[in-house]
């Protein structure tokens, strides 16, 4: 039986596993409350896009969207940081550079669910027209 600190266990492994658990769940425990529209508008909490504040309605409905993306992203880094949990305790599995590279930066896929559900909103809640004209009225006169 081998010992933390002997030279087979890569604490780099092991940190990014943890890094990646803590993550994972904390996030995963987040989207919760957006996914079961327990969070009503605000400042702070929830995906806090133009077309979020339309009405209660387009706020709900996009923030469940984005939560279940949120919980998507949150199980795959749980799953990530359970391989390299295994891959750091485990004696036949190496972990190779890039997959180390990889469970860094792992939590960034959290980012993809903003872009997932802004995506969403602009299609199902997009801008009114007075929105539209005023991000739309440019002053030309300035151009030539």
């Amino acid at each position: 039986m081998m010992l933390l600190g002997s030279d087979h266990y890569d604490m780099s492994i092991l940190l990014i596993a943890i890094m990646n658990l803590l993550v994972g769940f904390l996030s995963g425990v987040l989207a919760i409350p957006l996914i079961t529209k327990g969070v009503g508008r605000n400042g702070s909490y929830g995906f806090r896009f133009e077309s979020s504040f339309q009405s209660d309605e387009a706020w709900y409905a996009i923030n469940s969207y984005g939560g279940k993306w949120i919980l998507f992203w949150s199980l795959l880094i749980l799953v990530l940081g359970g391989i390299f949990i295994l891959a750091h305790f485990s004696e036949s599995f190496q972990v190779s550079h890039g997959l180390k590279i990889f469970g860094v930066f792992a939590p960034c896929l959290l980012l993809l669910s903003g872009a997932q559900a802004s995506a969403w909103a602009d299609k199902h809640f997009p801008k009114t027209s007075a929105e539209q004209t005023s991000d739309s009225s440019i002053d030309t006169t300035e151009l030539h």
